[in-house]
């Protein structure tokens, strides 16, 4: 059953995201990789990317990929190549601005 509850301090309870969106919107392409940068389906967090694009008034760009069937599997970065089972899945994304890009 429900507890109602004296006091509560709202301001120091705010759980921290679960994922770093400031940092993802900020117009950059971005290389998520399952199981290292988000746990849930694939297509799970494709489609919070979408929620997240629309609350934010702005467009994103998705391409989901399976690291080994990828011609160039590190495509997306030019950062490090790490090795990774061939059926890790990936999602390339990129959030911008409508206006913008008119």
């Amino acid at each position: 059953m429900a507890e109602r509850l004296e006091d509560y301090d709202f301001n120091g309870s705010a759980p921290s995201a679960r994922y770093p969106w400031k940092e993802w919107c900020d117009g950059s392409i971005w290389r998520l990789v399952q199981g290292e940068d988000f746990e849930v389906a694939t297509t799970s967090m494709r489609a919070q990317i979408y929620v997240k694009a629309k609350r934010l008034g702005v467009g994103v760009r998705t391409n989901a990929i399976t690291w080994g069937s990828a011609p160039i599997p590190e495509r997306a970065t030019t950062q490090t190549f790490v090795p990774r089972p061939a059926n890790t899945e990936v999602l390339v994304i990129q959030f911008f601005n409508d206006e913008e890009d008119e």
